[in-house]
């Protein structure tokens, strides 16, 4: 499905610990369909630099299949 990124944020959430010494930095995405619906994701802020992502962008992505990548287009 196509979405629009509305939002990137740092994922801070890491309960009672501190973020794991080899776990990746993570971003929190906000993402808007076509009938305005928002959902949030976690993605690896690294795939996001990658692949050029940025609030504002058209984004593929199935939030039905955990496997599925957020991919420019």
């Amino acid at each position: 499905m196509i979405y629009t990124v509305k939002r990137i944020d740092e994922d801070l959430d890491f309960g009672c610990e501190e973020r794991a010494k080899d776990a990746p930095v993570m971003a929190v995405v906000t993402l808007v369909d076509s009938s305005g619906e928002e959902s949030r994701v976690k993605v690896e802020d690294a795939l996001l630099y990658k692949n050029n992502i940025n609030e504002g962008d058209k984004v593929c992505f199935d939030k039905n299949d955990p496997d599925s990548v957020i991919s420019h287009i």
